[in-house]
């Protein structure tokens, strides 16, 4: 099976062996991935695109994924969503933030 970006799954764990997986459970960016779409993330430490979706670890909150942008000490979170309640962005303070990966696979099921 090929990701969106034609890769294979061997290639992408041959690239970036420090890759995680999860689900997306939710709309705030179901333009780009659908409820219950497969999503793979590298490690924080990986270079991140300005306004790339990534997955983000809020201190006291959990786990997001959204689109990421940096504007000096603040951490701004941009969904991408069809959705009328997800159409705003959140700024927060970067140190709320510890953990920043971007995405580098996903497989998006039909409806």
């Amino acid at each position: 099976m090929l990701d969106e970006r034609g890769r294979s799954f061997d290639e992408i764990r041959r690239q970036y062996p420090d890759a995680r997986g999860d689900f997306v459970s939710g709309s705030s960016m179901d333009r780009v991935f659908r409820p219950g779409s497969t999503v793979v993330f590298t490690s924080p430490s990986a270079p991140l695109t300005e306004g790339e979706p990534a997955a983000v670890h809020i201190i006291g909150e959990g786990y997001t994924l959204k689109r990421v942008l940096r504007d000096g000490d603040s951490v701004i979170l941009r969904p991408d969503s069809t959705d009328p309640a997800w159409q705003d962005d959140r700024t927060l303070p970067a140190a709320s933030v510890d953990y920043i990966a971007p995405v580098i696979h996903w497989h998006s099921y039909s409806w």
